[in-house]
C-alpha cells in the first residue's frame, strides 16, 4: 500500500511539473512571435504582419492559455486594423475584452477600451468612442496613474472637438496640459489641440500663441509630427481671418512636413483647405485640382469623413463652373456618405454618456466623503482614549512642560538669529554683485572721459593755427612775398585751411565716438537695474535698415569678412530703434569677438509665418554645449572677466522679449548661430 502511494504522488508531482514546464515553453514562444510581430514596418510589410499575427492566434489556441488569448486577440485585431478590415478587428478587440472582464484581466480591458473607442472614433462613430473612452478614464482614475489618465483625456477632448463641443474640449486638454507639464512630459500636442479649439471659436490670437510655442519648440527639438500640426493650424487660423498669403504658405509647410514624414491625414487636410482658398479668391479650376488630389488620397487612405467633406467641395465648385450635372452628382455622393457619418441620435447619446459619467463622479465623491467620516469618528474614538490617559499623567507632565517651554523659546531664538544672518548673507551678495556691476562701468568710463580730456587741448591748438593761418593769408603784405609768385601765395591759402579742418573735423569725431561710448554704457546699467526702461519709445522700424545701419557702423577689424543678406522690400517692426540697435551691437560684438582676427560674419533676415527672423552666424570657436541657456544669465561670461562684465547678451535677450520677441542660438565647432525672433507690425 505505501509504495502505491508513494508511485501515485510520483506521477501527480511530475505531472504537475511538466504542465508547468509546457505553460512555459507556450509563453516563451508567443513572446518571440510578439517581438517579431513589432519589427515589421505597418505601411510595407503587411504580409509579414499577417503571418506573425495568425501564427500568435494559433499558438495562443493550443495553449489554451486565457491570457496568452487575450494577447493574441489584440496582436489580431491590430493587424486587421492595418489591414483596413475594421470589422474585424472590431470582432478581435470586442472578444479580447469580453474575456478580459471575464477573466478579470484589468490591465489588458483597460488598454482594450481604448483600442475600442480610438477604433470607432478613426471610423467616426463618436458616440461608441465616448462610451469605451469614458469606461477607460474611469478605470484608470482609480488606479490613480496619471500618465494614463492624461491619454484617455486628451481622448476625449478629441471628441468633444469633432462634434464641435469646443469649450468641454478645452476643458479636458488643459487638464491634459497640467498633467504633462507636472510629470515634465512632451505637451506639444496638447498645445496643438488647444490651438485647434481657439481657432474653432474666433479667438485667433490665443491660438497662434500656441501654434508659435510649438513651432519654437519643435525647431530645436526636431519633433516632426507636431511640427506639421502646429503649420497646418495655424494655416486654418490664417484663413478664418481672410489671411489668404499666409494660410497657403502654412499649408505648404505642412505639405512639405507630411510628404516627407507620411502623415496622410494632414497631407488630406492641407489639399482640402488649400483648395477653399482658390474657391474663395474664384480660382475655380485649381481649387477642383487641389480638392481631386485631397480626395484621391482620403479614398487611398480610407477617411470617409474627408470623402465626404471633398465631395461637398466639388460640389460648389462644379456648381460655381456651372456644370450643374456634376454638381449635382457629388452632392448626392456627400449625401449618401454624410448618412453613414451622423445619426439624429448622435448629440443626445453624446450627452446622456457624459450624464452618466457625472453620475458616477459624482457616487465616486459621495463614497470618499462616506470613507471619510468613518475615518474621522475612528480618529475621535481614539482621540478619547488618549485624552484618558493624558488625564491621569497630567501632573507628572506639568513640570517637563515648562522645561519644554523655555527649550521652544530658545529654539525659536536661535532660527531668529539664523533667519537674520541668511538675510544678511543675501544682502551682502547682492550688495557685492551690484558694486562689481559699478565698479566695471566706472572703470569703463574713465578710459572715454581721459580720452576726450586729452583731446580737447590739441582741439583748442588746432583751431587757433587754423585761425591765424587764416588771418596770415588774409594780411595786405604780399609784396613782401617778392620771390613767390602769386598764384602760389593764393593757391597755399586753400590748403592751409583744408588741412587744419581735417584735424579739428577728425578730433570731434574722437570725441563724438567716445561720448556715445559713455551713453552705451550707462543705458547698459539702466537696462540691467530696470529691463522696462529699455523701451524708450515705440515706433515703425524698418529692421533691415535698423541692421544694415548697425553692421556698417560698427567697428570690425580687417581681416573679418561681412556678408549681409537683406530682404529688398523694409521689413517693419514696431519698438524701439536705439534699444534695437544696442541689441544688434552686442551680438556683432560678441561674434568678432570670437572670430579674433579673422572670419565671417554673416547677417540675414527673412520672414517665416507673419515674424521677423534675423540670424548672425559667425565661423568662430563655437560655444560649448554645456553652457546651455546658463549663457544669457546677468554675469555669466567665457571670456576674461576682468574686461568683460557678462551682461550682453542678458541685455540683448531682456530687449527682446520686451519687443514681443525671443532670442536663441545653436553652436557647433566651426560655427554659432543667433537666431533674433521679432512679430511684425499689424499692418
Amino acid at each position: 500500500m505505501r509504495v502505491l502511494l508513494i508511485i501515485f504522488f510520483g506521477i501527480g508531482s511530475s505531472c504537475g511539473l511538466l504542465a508547468q514546464v509546457e505553460e512555459r515553453v507556450y509563453k516563451d514562444s508567443f513572446d518571440q512571435l510578439a517581438k517579431e510581430y513589432g519589427k515589421y514596418d505597418p505601411t510595407s510589410e503587411l504580409d509579414s504582419l499577417e503571418k506573425y499575427g495568425r501564427l500568435a492566434w494559433d499558438l495562443a489556441n493550443q495553449s489554451k492559455d486565457s491570457l496568452l488569448m487575450v494577447r493574441a486577440l489584440i496582436m489580431k485585431g491590430n493587424m486587421f486594423e492595418r489591414l483596413g478590415n475594421v470589422d474585424s478587428a472590431l470582432s478581435c478587440y470586442e472578444r479580447g475584452l469580453e474575456m478580459s472582464v471575464s477573466k478579470a484581466f484589468r490591465e489588458r480591458r483597460k488598454y482594450l477600451l481604448n483600442f475600442l473607442g480610438s477604433l470607432h472614433y478613426d471610423q467616426s462613430f463618436y458616440t461608441k468612442a465616448l462610451r469605451y473612452f469614458l469606461a477607460s478614464l474611469k478605470m484608470r482614475e482609480e488606479d490613480g496613474n496619471e500618465s494614463e489618465i492624461a491619454i484617455t483625456l486628451n481622448n476625449i477632448g478629441l471628441v468633444y472637438y469633432q462634434i464641435h463641443d469646443r469649450d468641454m474640449a478645452i476643458s479636458y486638454f488643459e487638464r491634459v496640459l497640467e498633467i504633462k507639464r507636472r510629470h515634465k512630459q512632451n505637451f506639444t500636442p496638447t498645445l496643438v489641440n488647444l490651438g485647434l479649439c481657439y481657432t474653432a471659436v474666433k479667438k485667433h490670437n490665443e491660438a497662434k500663441a500656441y501654434y508659435h510655442q510649438v513651432i519654437d519648440i519643435c525647431e530645436m527639438e526636431s519633433c516632426q509630427e507636431d511640427l506639421a500640426e502646429a503649420y497646418l493650424g495655424l494655416g486654418l487660423s490664417f484663413l478664418d481671418e481672410e489671411k489668404y498669403p499666409e494660410a497657403e504658405d502654412s499649408f505648404e509647410l505642412c505639405i512639405k512636413i507630411s510628404r516627407e514624414n507620411h502623415y496622410e491625414n494632414r497631407l488630406i487636410l492641407s489639399y482640402f483647405n488649400l483648395s477653399k482658398i482658390q474657391l474663395r479668391k474664384d480660382n475655380f479650376k485649381r481649387a477642383l485640382d487641389l480638392s481631386k488630389t485631397s480626395l484621391d488620397l482620403a479614398n487611398k487612405y480610407q477617411a470617409l469623413k474627408w470623402v465626404g467633406y471633398n465631395y461637398e467641395q466639388m460640389a460648389i465648385i462644379y456648381s460655381k463652373l456651372n456644370d450643374f450635372q456634376q454638381a449635382y452628382s457629388f452632392f448626392t455622393k456627400y449625401d449618401s456618405i454624410n448618412s453613414k457619418l451622423l445619426d439624429e441620435g448622435v448629440v443626445k447619446g453624446l450627452a446622456d454618456l457624459h450624464a452618466n459619467y457625472k453620475e458616477y463622479d459624482n457616487n465616486r465623491l459621495i463614497s470618499e466623503q462616506n470613507k471619510t467620516i468613518i475615518t474621522r469618528t475612528t480618529y475621535l474614538v481614539v482621540f478619547l482614549i488618549l485624552f484618558v490617559f493624558v488625564t491621569l499623567v497630567v501632573i507628572i507632565l506639568y513640570r517637563s512642560d515648562r522645561f519644554r517651554k523655555r527649550a521652544n523659546k530658545r529654539i525659536h531664538d536661535t532660527l531668529v538669529e539664523l533667519r537674520t544672518a541668511q538675510d544678511k548673507l543675501i544682502y551682502q551678495e547682492k550688495q557685492s554683485a551690484m558694486n562689481r556691476v559699478i565698479a566695471s562701468l566706472a572703470h569703463q568710463l574713465n578710459s572715454p572721459l581721459g580720452a576726450v580730456k586729452a583731446l580737447l587741448e590739441p582741439l583748442n591748438d588746432s583751431f587757433m593755427t587754423l585761425i591765424s593761418s587764416y588771418s596770415l593769408l588774409e594780411e595786405p603784405v604780399m609784396s613782401n612775398t617778392a620771390g613767390v609768385p602769386g598764384n602760389d601765395i593764393k593757391t597755399m591759402e586753400p590748403f592751409v585751411i583744408h588741412q587744419h579742418r581735417q584735424l579739428f573735423q577728425s578730433h570731434i569725431r574722437h570725441v563724438h565716438d567716445m561720448t556715445e561710448r559713455m551713453a552705451y554704457l550707462v543705458k547698459t546699467m539702466q537696462v540691467q537695474a530696470n529691463p522696462k526702461s529699455m523701451l524708450l519709445s515705440s515706433e515703425r522700424v524698418d529692421l533691415g535698415e535698423n541692421i544694415r545701419e548697425t553692421a556698417n557702423t560698427f567697428a570690425i577689424p580687417r581681416g573679418i569678412r561681412l556678408e549681409i543678406d537683406l530682404p529688398s522690400l523694409p521689413v517693419y517692426v514696431q519698438g524701439d530703434k536705439v534699444a534695437l540697435i544696442m541689441a544688434w551691437q552686442n551680438i556683432i560684438k560678441n561674434a568678432v569677438e570670437a572670430m579674433g582676427n579673422e572670419g565671417c560674419l554673416t547677417i540675414g533676415l527673412q520672414i517665416v509665418v507673419g515674424r521677423a527672423k534675423a540670424s548672425f552666424t559667425d565661423d568662430g570657436m563655437g560655444i560649448a554645449s554645456a553652457v546651455g541657456e546658463e549663457l544669457f544669465e546677468p554675469f555669466y561670461t567665457t571670456k576674461e572677466k576682468n574686461y568683460h562684465t557678462g551682461l550682453g547678451l542678458t541685455i540683448c535677450r531682456t530687449v527682446l522679449e520686451n519687443h514681443g520677441g525671443s532670442l536663441t542660438y545653436t553652436s557647433e565647432t566651426g560655427i554659432t548661430v543667433f537666431i533674433a525672433k521679432l512679430p511684425l507690425c499689424d499692418d
